[in-house]
């Protein structure tokens, strides 16, 4: 079976005048244990999802799904790294195994493997199509949106239905005619989308069923962020945890990310910026700071890639009191 090689990193720092070793959790002796689909799985869905119980210390995993088994493979299905422990993969009718390793930049564990059949089917109407892009909860300022899905295995067709809000309370905006390949373009406006894709089989005149999935258009820049704290020009912050906040001015379909710049002096130049940080909570803690005068400003994105601008440079002085 195939296993990812590592040697052994160890890093060397010189601390206080001595030697410090930074080691990795051995992973040699863990075991990566896989919860769906269960071993010796025998099903007629195509779209699985492979799921296993995250690994302490592991950076990343290797799953590999081949056909129809490790010790005679007669096709790689499946190579690829991931940091996450779910991925989604429809398989064609037949007999297959999947493995799992975890690793880090020194160790791997061994794999940990399963068996799995995919049947033939009838009939679409417990299958359904697993949908690429885009992604889950994606945002995007582009004037185009690409959709793409997997090929289902006996779908004489497809069906792209996109809706103008949430798939339970929006409106159909676009319907296609049947199509045979697996992917299309369509231009959209700012707003909330969700979509889905049904596959048909002409023979037996069965659908597959639908799983809706949600994204954004967004090419709004955010508003220019507004101090709250410190609430006036020149305030003094004297009480831990000792906050600079601001609100955003009007609402953003994409989710918003704010860096935070603080600096000795107002120019912000390269050598007296001293804190930066990207935050969500449209708040940041100078705690860490000495006592003194400082000079705050911040700068908002959407997740979508829409950059707004600087907010005014609000000063304020850091007392900690005694």
């Amino acid at each position: 079976m195939k296993r990812n090689l590592f040697s052994l990193i160890i890093i060397t720092t010189l601390a206080l005048g001595g030697c410090t070793l930074l080691l990795e959790a051995d992973l040699t002796e863990a075991t990566v244990y896989l919860l769906a689909p269960a071993d010796s799985t025998n099903t007629s869905v195509q779209a699985q999802t492979f799921w296993w119980e995250p690994v302490a210390d592991a950076e990343m995993y290797n799953l590999l799904i081949v056909s129809p088994n490790f010790k005679q493979t007669q096709r790689l299905v499946e190579d690829t790294v991931l940091y996450g422990n779910r991925f989604e993969r429809s398989l064609a009718p037949g007999e297959y195994e999947w493995g799992v390793a975890a690793y880090n930049s020194s160790t791997t564990t061994p794999f940990t493997v399963y068996s799995l059949k995919i049947d033939t089917l009838s009939s679409l109407s417990n299958q359904y199509v697993l949908l690429v892009s885009p992604e889950k909860d994606y945002c995007t300022n582009a004037a185009t949106v690409e959709f793409g899905w997997e090929e289902l295995i006996g779908a004489s067709s497809y069906l792209l239905e996109v809706k103008d809000d949430t798939w339970s309370s929006g409106d159909i905006f676009i319907a296609t005619p049947p199509l045979t390949v697996t992917k299309y373009t369509a231009p959209l406006d700012e707003g909330l989308y969700s979509w889905v894709v049904r596959a048909y089989e002409e023979s037996s005149n069965s659908t597959s069923q639908i799983n809706p999935r949600e994204f954004i258009i967004d090419r709004t820049a955010p508003g220019i962020p507004v101090f709250t704290s410190p609430a006036s020009h020149g305030d003094t912050l004297n009480t831990s945890p000792y906050l600079v906040s601001w609100t955003h001015p009007s609402e953003s379909l994409a989710p918003i990310k704010d860096s935070v710049f603080v600096s000795s002096d107002s120019m912000f130049s390269n050598n007296s910026q001293i804190s930066y940080a990207w935050v969500e909570d449209m708040e940041y803690s100078v705690s860490g700071l000495d006592e003194g005068t400082y000079f705050v400003r911040v700068k908002s994105i959407d997740q979508a890639g829409n950059k707004g601008e600087f907010s005014t440079i609000r000063k304020f002085y850091l007392d900690k009191g005694k």
